[in-house]
């Protein structure tokens, strides 16, 4: 029975993992990229930095390279406002994820309990 727990246990946590990452959502750094094309080659490497972690859906990363980012010298209107929208973005999908992974959590939970029940 304990051997059972600890199984379900583990599902509940792979079933939270894998809802975490798995997000058909894209985050849009285009105008980020194009906002930055002309710019110290340390702003090039933030915003280098922002795209690897999207990709890597590293969402922490890409909203730490974006604060990086943010308070780099003398931004244009143009560039702020492309941060702001990526980040705008990355925070939506943090949201979305962090519900999904709470909802398969939650039905995890109630499956195990169920059987842990019977």
């Amino acid at each position: 029975m304990r051997l059972f727990g600890w199984m379900s246990v583990s599902l509940v946590a792979a079933c939270l993992a894998l809802s975490a990452c798995d997000s058909g959502d894209k985050v849009d750094t285009s105008k980020l990229e194009k906002s930055f094309s002309t710019s110290q080659p340390a702003a090039k490497s933030a915003v280098d930095d922002v795209k690897a972690a999207v990709s890597a859906k590293d969402f922490a990363k890409a909203g730490a390279a974006l604060q990086r980012l943010g308070t780099s010298g003398s931004l244009t209107p143009e560039q702020k406002q492309a941060i702001e929208e990526v980040s705008v973005q990355v925070r939506k999908l943090v949201e979305q994820q962090a519900k999904d992974a709470a909802k398969t959590g939650e039905k995890a939970l109630g499956d195990v309990q169920k059987r842990l029940s019977n």
